[in-house]
C-alpha cells in the first residue's frame, strides 16, 4: 500500500460519523453512506482503494437492508399488539 493511498483512504472514511444516526433514520443513513462511498471511489485512481470503498459501500447497503428488515418487523409487531382481539 502506498503512503498516499493510505492517507486518501483514511480521509475518505472519516466522513462516516459526520451525520449522527439520531438526525436521520438508519435506513436513509446507510443508503446515503453507500452512495457517498461509491462517489468517492470514482474519484480515486488507485484500484485497490476503489475496491475497498466499494466493499464498504456494499456493507452499508447490507446495513440498510438489515435496518429496513428490523423496522418492518417492529411495525408488524406493533400492528399485532394494537389489533383488537
Amino acid at each position: 500500500m502506498e503512503i498516499g493511498q493510505r492517507g486518501e483512504t483514511r480521509r475518505a472514511l472519516s466522513f462516516i460519523g459526520e451525520i449522527g444516526m439520531a438526525d436521520i433514520d438508519q435506513v436513509r443513513h446507510w443508503r446515503l453512506r453507500a452512495t457517498e462511498l461509491r462517489t468517492i471511489a470514482e474519484q480515486f485512481s488507485v484500484p485497490s482503494a476503489q475496491d475497498t470503498l466499494r466493499r464498504l459501500a456494499a456493507r452499508c447497503d447490507q446495513l440498510a437492508d438489515e435496518a429496513e428488515h428490523k423496522r418492518r418487523a417492529r411495525a408488524r409487531r406493533g400492528a399485532i399488539e394494537r389489533s383488537p382481539g
